[in-house]
């Protein structure tokens, strides 16, 4: 009688466990469903900018590095989310709170065409499910990953007005400083350098802005990829920005001087093709630092 009374209650257990991860799996499946059905105008447009400018191409690594840096902590994901209880409800009342901050800054994003205010939305509500669904401590561990989306946002065009336009004309002021050093005749009229031969305009694109967020996402993932030390972290930051503005400087002081000495066809050569091979060289040297910083400590 007892071993029946017994084996009744595990089936009544069972069926219990049975129907909880019935309930939560259909719950996710809702909340994933709901997410791309609220979110894919977004997806539509950043995959449309990544595509069609070329500044922002760099947007298409982004989900990647993200990816890569979720799937390094995956053993201790699966760890947390094995002690955590899915869905729980102390949970709730912040992710709620979260959602629904990231839902109104949604549709304002929406009402307003900005691609930049429906990003940060979009993050914002990931954050929220992630609380809800797996508790605190996997929100802990993908919550630096999931930020790390912030750049595959493309700028508004006032935002990067607001910041090339100052920018620019630095740009400018030290690369006609460096072809004047080679004592070629310069003359620079706010951001257009004059040469004899050829006359160069830094503009927006040149500015270097959109150089610099994508240096900066290059070494805030070396910096995390190799890197304990916030310190650290923080150097290898300011030094991919450094090397971002280096480059865009020494690139527009090579087709000058480049345009100078030998023809406008070889310094328009420069302009064609440097960024690439400049930039391939900037992020190795933030990578190998970083390897190094690494390596020491």
């Amino acid at each position: 009688m007892k071993m029946r009374e017994i084996n009744a209650m595990r089936i009544i257990a069972l069926d219990h466990d049975y129907k909880e991860k019935l309930i939560s799996r259909l719950l996710y499946l809702l909340l994933m469903l709901c997410f791309v059905f609220l979110f894919y105008p977004l997806f539509l447009d950043l995959i449309g900018t990544w595509w069609s400018d070329p500044e922002f191409s760099h947007g298409f690594l982004i989900p990647l590095i993200s990816g890569y840096m979720i799937f390094q902590k995956r053993i201790r994901i699966k760890e947390s989310i094995k002690t955590a209880e899915l869905f729980d409800l102390k949970n709730s009342k912040s992710a709620f709170l979260f959602f629904i901050i990231g839902l109104f800054i949604y549709i304002i994003g929406r009402y307003i065409n900005d691609i930049m205010v429906e990003g940060i939305s979009f993050i914002i509500v990931l954050w929220a499910s992630i609380l809800f669904i797996y508790g605190v401590e996997v929100f802990k561990l993908t919550s630096f990953p999931i930020g790390y989306l912030l750049f595959m946002i493309p700028l508004p065009a006032r935002v990067l007005n607001f910041f090339s336009e100052p920018l620019k004309y630095m740009v400018a002021w030290i690369s006609a400083t460096i072809i004047s050093s080679f004592n070629i005749p310069v003359f620079l009229e706010k951001e257009m350098i004059n040469l004899p031969s050829i006359t160069l305009q830094v503009e927006e694109a040149c500015s270097g802005l959109r150089t610099i967020l994508a240096f900066s996402a290059i070494g805030l993932f070396s910096a995390h990829l190799f890197i304990r030390s916030s310190w650290f972290k923080g150097g290898i930051v300011i030094l991919a920005v450094c090397v971002s503005v280096i480059i865009n400087v020494g690139r527009i002081s090579a087709i000058g001087i480049i345009a100078y000495f030998f023809n406008n066809d070889a310094g328009l050569a420069i302009h064609r093709y440097g960024w690439t091979v400049t930039s391939f060289i900037g992020f190795l040297i933030i990578f190998l630092t970083a390897r190094a910083i690494n390596a020491r400590n």
